[in-house]
């Protein structure tokens, strides 16, 4: 094989364990980039169970406020924010996009469950608002109601806030598996292409210097007049062209010198 030849193939070898070791630690860039996508969409809709929770706190205390008050500026504010909740809770259920698996479809049924409470929450509280705008209400009776509808909506966030955390942390696992396995390969990838270099360049070294050495002493025995030894030809490769060449030049060399001691003997 000639020199050229094995310097291509290494050279190409070397090449494509680069290509391949480059392509699949972009996808693998790629995988974490939509695993950080699908974290921070997580996040959020774990921030955002946290502030419902908040909200209907907020609400029954407000309301409760409102029911003892009875001021037209203290239920309208308790109106909002029942507005407010409700806009809250529309968002979480209803996202603008579900890319990446954000929402399980075992999450399909506490996710109904959150829209119930929530719409008996809010009725319970827009109909204490109403009443309350004509006549008293009894706090003690309307407190446990307020509890209860509450309650529910707390217990429904409390479930679906366990399976974010549990994607949360699978979406981690995940990603954590990627960056080990991106490095993995990389490391792999190096120490590869370190061996195979120094497995290239000791072959191909030896490839070349060992024959030409070899003719570098051949060439000394011709430069003296040493004709009678031929010239070894090793390998058919570009050293093994060059022996054949000083084969033929010892060749012809000595029978010029025979030709010349021929005509002297004449």
């Amino acid at each position: 094989m000639k020199i050229r030849t094995r310097l291509a193939l290494g050279f190409t070898a070397m090449l494509l364990l680069v290509i391949v070791s480059s392509v699949v630690a972009i996808a693998n860039l790629n995988r974490i980039d939509q695993s950080m996508e699908l974290l921070t969409r997580q996040t959020d809709r774990a921030v955002a169970l946290g502030s419902i929770r908040a909200d209907v706190l907020k609400v029954e205390a407000s309301l409760l406020i409102a029911l003892q008050e009875r001021s037209e500026g203290v239920l309208t504010r308790v109106g909002v924010l029942i507005d407010n909740l409700n806009d809250e809770i529309d968002r979480y259920l209803h996202p603008q996009t579900e890319a990446g698996g954000a929402v399980t479809a075992a999450s399909n049924s506490k996710l109904a469950a959150l829209e119930e409470a929530n719409l008996a929450f809010t009725e319970a509280a827009n109909g204490y608002l109403v009443k309350a705008a004509d006549e008293e209400v009894w706090l003690p009776g309307a407190r446990p109601i307020m509890d209860s509808v509450a309650s529910a909506v707390l217990e429904a966030t409390d479930a679906l806030a366990a399976d974010e955390r549990a994607t949360l942390e699978q979406v981690q696992a995940e990603l954590q598996a990627i960056q080990i396995s991106t490095r993995n390969l990389l490391v792999a990838a190096s120490v590869v292409a370190a061996l195979l270099g120094v497995v290239l360049a000791v072959t191909i070294t030896r490839s070349i210097t060992g024959p030409l050495a070899n003719l570098v002493q051949v060439s000394d025995k011709i430069s003296t007049g040493e004709l009678d030894t031929p010239v070894p030809v090793a390998a058919r490769d570009e050293i093994g062209d060059l022996a054949e060449s000083m084969e033929r030049m010892r060749i012809s060399l000595k029978a010029v010198i025979e030709r010349l001691r021929a005509r002297s003997g004449n």
